[in-house]
């Protein structure tokens, strides 16, 4: 559980301007009041501002004036705050068709948003999914094209990051995400096995909404998205016609994909729970 924490403003000066907090694992951020605000994921980066303390570095968060735990963050130039290829890693789209199917809404491709390679050779599903499984990722939200996709590099980071400071997987897990901005951000995309639903992995697709969503639902923009990108796997091939759609919880031990947000697919065509 989460500790308000007074904050103390013996500041001193940020000399680089251009110098960036990155998350070096799942911590708080707090407004001026101290005030819970949001949540940073491991490898989320927030560009610094004027000054800070011994304990709290100033950042802008969605707009706004917040705060971050030093000892929570590393310093980077926020250029570099991109993953960059390594050389001698496995190439991406050598195993990964182009998602731009006929008749999908925008798929922002791995390259566009920034990802980090593979750490190993990646599994091909061996049949049509005949399930669509529906996620969120527990974070702060997006809404430009900006946003989204640092949100979608701190998933990627956090799954790949051996525990405990992240999940140890090769890859970002899910096979989509999407964000408030209205575009689909590609994952391991429709023909790779995902590491998003346990004991159905291989099946199924795993789609993840971009932010937290327990006590309020995407808006209509990212839920709009996700029905033609579920439309244009089925009419491509990518998705089994007569599909089930679930919400993670129903599988497992998890409040994935939110209450909120659970409450609503149902009403979805093709949901079932059992």
């Amino acid at each position: 559980m989460w500790t308000t924490v007074a904050l103390i403003f013996t500041t001193f000066q940020i000399i680089n301007a251009k110098d960036c907090a990155c998350a070096l694992t799942k911590v708080q951020i707090l407004n001026n009041d101290a005030g819970f605000v949001g949540v940073a994921l491991t490898g989320e980066c927030f560009q610094l501002l004027g000054n800070s303390n011994n304990t709290w570095r100033h950042i802008q968060y969605q707009g706004q004036s917040a705060w971050i735990q030093v000892s929570s963050v590393g310093i980077r130039d926020c250029d570099s705050t991109v993953p960059t290829t390594t050389p001698g890693s496995i190439d991406p789209t050598a195993v990964r068709p182009s998602p731009k199917l006929s008749g999908c809404p925008t798929i922002v491709t791995r390259a566009d948003w920034g990802a980090m390679p593979p750490s190993h050779d990646m599994t091909l599903l061996t049949k049509t999914p005949n399930y669509a499984f529906i996620h969120h990722g527990a974070s702060s939200p997006c809404s430009t094209l900006d946003e989204c996709s640092k949100r979608v590099r701190a998933y990627q980071t956090f799954h790949m990051s051996a525990p405990p400071a992240g999940r140890g997987w090769w890859d970002i897990g899910y096979s989509f995400m999407i964000g408030e901005d209205g575009n689909v951000y590609e994952g391991r995309g429709w023909d790779e096995v995902g590491a998003h639903t346990y004991g159905y992995n291989s099946v199924g697709l795993g789609i993840s909404f971009i932010g937290d969503f327990r006590e309020r639902l995407p808006n209509q923009n990212a839920i709009d998205a996700a029905h033609a990108l579920i439309k244009c796997g089925v009419d491509n091939g990518k998705l089994t016609r007569d599909y089930k759609l679930k919400g993670h919880r129903d599988v497992g031990n998890t409040e994935c994909p939110g209450q909120t947000l659970y409450d609503y697919i149902q009403s979805w065509p093709h949901y079932t729970r059992h």
